[in-house]
């Protein structure tokens, strides 16, 4: 065989590499997406980070896949492995912010990795990283006004700030700066409004909207959320546990 033979065989032979390469990673993408839709939240994991493993900086797979841990992270049997869930999906969201710093995602992707860890700290660590957590879902509200999940995790930040006693929001000032301002229960509700009108079958933004307004006094218009939450068609594998949680708030307000 010729040099020039052999030259056009390895020519040949990469680029019929290089595409079956490409062709397999959009197929585990697609499948991945496939899986999310269906509330296969593991399966779907499991397809994007088999695209990391190859391609550690497709935007992509980080996306999903960093949303993906923060959701299940609670479903973990420990809180180490909790932890190592959420850690994994703030590296996941930053690298892709490095990528891509105007997808809104990433910057979602990082508030909700960041919120999560805060709900296994102590009242300290979670006014620590309040301010990044703003921070972070302003900026992809920015780039996208209607992300519902974003208007969310500003509703929670909102509402938890306002609950807050002013020891605590002393104790911020002195060891963190401060905590984000002109937090009010009128804000989240704001906030809430706008998740659910993005995304209006989800029943977690209506259990934390009527939440606030147990808050504010209203218990009337929670009363009216938690009906219509408990009537919403259970889509998610964690949407039994949060019925459960709405109908126990309604049983507490009548």
């Amino acid at each position: 065989m010729t040099l020039m033979k052999q030259l056009h065989l390895l020519s040949f032979f990469i680029l019929f590499t290089i595409t079956a390469f490409a062709q397999d990673t959009e197929a585990l993408l697609a499948e991945g997406k496939r899986l999310k839709a269906q509330y296969k939240e593991q399966e779907a994991l499991a397809k994007f980070e088999s695209v990391l493993k190859k391609e550690p900086d497709n935007e992509m797979a980080l996306q999903q896949a960093s949303c993906l841990l923060s959701v299940t992270g609670d479903r973990q049997k420990s809180r180490e492995q909790q932890v190592a869930s959420y850690e994994k999906a703030q590296s996941y969201a930053q690298t892709g912010i490095r990528l891509n710093e105007k997808n809104a995602e990433h910057h979602f992707n990082y508030a909700l990795a960041l919120g999560r860890l805060s709900l296994l700290a102590d009242s300290e660590g979670r006014l620590k990283n309040a301010r990044l957590i703003k921070q972070q879902a302003e900026r992809a509200l920015a780039l996208d006004p209607k992300h519902a999940g974003a208007n969310h995790i500003m509703g929670r930040l909102n509402r938890e700030i306002s609950n807050m006693s002013s020891v605590k929001v002393l104790a911020a000032k002195a060891l963190y700066g401060g905590v984000p301002e002109n937090c009010s229960f009128a804000q989240a509700e704001l906030y809430f409004q706008k998740a659910m009108q993005n995304r209006p079958g989800y029943i977690l933004y209506h259990y934390d909207a009527a939440l606030n307004y147990v808050y504010m006094g209203k218990k009337a218009e929670a009363r009216k959320l938690l009906e219509k939450a408990v009537s919403l068609p259970m889509i998610t594998r964690d949407d039994p546990y949060r019925v459960n949680d709405c109908k126990a708030l309604l049983a507490k307000l009548k």
